[in-house]
């Protein structure tokens, strides 16, 4: 039973680590499109 709850834990981790450098890589892109000078608005009409 231990070895399946560690095992449970690892994939839990495993998921919570894997989603955060998506993250950062998209942090990154919007902080470099701001640094740009923001992103292109499109005129509403």
């Amino acid at each position: 039973m231990k070895a399946e709850a560690s095992r449970a834990q690892a994939d839990r981790w495993g998921l919570f680590v894997d989603e955060w450098a998506p993250t950062f890589f998209a942090i990154g892109i919007s902080l470099r499109l701001e640094e740009q000078g923001g992103l292109p608005h499109r005129d509403k009409g």
